[in-house]
This record gives structure tokens, sequence and C-alpha cells, in this order.
């Protein structure tokens, strides 16, 4: 989960959105996997998968900065644009996929 913060908060928008595939192309670029995502009012859920915590780490920057960037000049303002850094959560189990599928949807 990446949250905003609440000044840039209303970014579930066709323009978001479309910024937002752009990011995740990116992020595939660095060999991030992107299964599902969800954009929210103040939030993007993803489920990812990285074969390594550095393919995760770039993925997640190059997403990151290009969502960022993207948001900024949609809304025209400038400075940060996360409230924190992405929630990570690593999923052991079938059942645990089930339920991060059904939380993304």
């Amino acid at each position: 989960m990446i949250k905003v913060r609440e000044n840039k908060a209303n970014i579930k928008n066709k323009r978001i959105l479309k910024s937002l595939h752009h990011a995740i192309k990116r992020a595939r670029l660095k060999k991030l996997r992107i299964i599902h995502y969800t954009l929210e009012y103040n939030h993007v859920h993803l489920l990812v998968e990285a074969s390594s915590n550095e393919i995760l780490h770039k993925g997640m920057q190059a997403l990151g900065i290009s969502l960022s960037k993207a948001v900024n000049k949609i809304s025209q303002l400038k400075g940060g644009v996360y409230k924190h850094r992405y929630h990570f959560r690593k999923i052991n189990s079938r059942c645990e996929l089930k339920n991060a599928i059904h939380y993304i949807f």
C-alpha cells in the first residue's frame, strides 16, 4: 500500500490511473512483477512479486518516482506526495494470498 498526503489525496481519477499504468511499466523495466492493483481515493494497493529485495527496492522506487511526478504535475503542486514509504507484507501461504487478493478487490 502506498498512502498519499492529504493535500494531494484525490488521486482516484482517469489521469492518475493513466499515470499509474505508466509507473507500472517503469517498475516492470526493473523486473518487478505487478500482479494486481487498485487505485483508491488516497492510496494505491499493489500485489507484487520480486525475486530479490534489490528488485523489490528498485521496482518500487521506479514506480514511486514516476507516480509522484505525475501526481504533482496533475495537481499542479510541488513537494512530497507520499505520507510514508510503502507498506510491505510478505505473503507466505495460499490462504494469505487469497485474503490479500480479496482485500485488494
